[in-house]
C-alpha cells in the first residue's frame, strides 16, 4: 500500500501545473459539465421510462437538466449549473441552491471545489452531480389523478 500512495505522489508532484491549469473555474465547470452528461446518460440507459437531457445554454457557460421534451415551467423541475460571478452556481427551478469556488491547494497539489453551503467543505465533481440532479433524478413520478 505504501508504494502505491509514493507512486501516487511522484505523479501528483509530476502532474501538478496540469492539474492547477484545470482548477480555472471554466475547467471545473468543463469537467462538472461532463460528469453531469455521463451520470444522465447512465441514468437514462438504466431507466427506459424517464429519460433527461443536459441542454446547453444559448450565450453563456451553463446548462440545464431536465426531462426530455420538458419545457421551463411550474410543475416541470429542472436544474441549471452555470458559471456566475467567478463561481458555479446550482440552482433548481432558478432558486439557487449553492455555489462551488475552486481553490488550488499548494500543499496537497490538488484543487480543491468548496460548497458555500457546507462550510466550504470540499467535494468531487461527482459527489457535486449527485447533489445538483440526485433528487431530480431519483424522484418518483407524478402521475395524474383520474376522476
Amino acid at each position: 500500500m505504501a508504494i502505491k500512495e509514493q507512486k501516487r505522489q511522484k505523479r501528483k508532484q509530476k502532474e501538478w501545473v496540469k492539474a492547477r491549469i484545470g482548477c480555472t473555474i471554466q475547467g471545473v465547470f468543463s469537467n462538472l459539465k461532463c460528469t453531469l452528461h455521463y451520470d444522465v446518460n447512465t441514468f437514462n440507459d438504466s431507466d427506459p421510462k424517464h429519460k433527461f437531457e443536459v441542454v446547453d445554454i444559448n450565450g453563456i457557460d451553463g446548462v440545464i437538466i431536465r426531462k426530455i421534451g420538458a419545457r421551463r415551467a411550474v410543475g416541470n423541475d429542472y436544474v441549471t449549473v452555470k458559471i456566475k460571478d467567478s463561481k458555479i452556481q446550482v440552482s433548481q427551478n432558478e432558486e439557487p441552491v449553492f455555489t462551488v469556488t475552486p481553490k488550488w491547494d499548494q500543499t496537497a497539489l490538488e484543487c480543491k471545489l468548496l460548497i458555500d453551503d457546507d462550510n466550504n467543505t470540499p467535494l468531487s465533481c461527482p459527489q457535486i452531480s449527485q447533489r445538483a440532479i440526485g433528487e431530480m433524478l431519483f424522484q418518483p413520478p407524478v402521475y395524474p389523478v383520474s376522476r
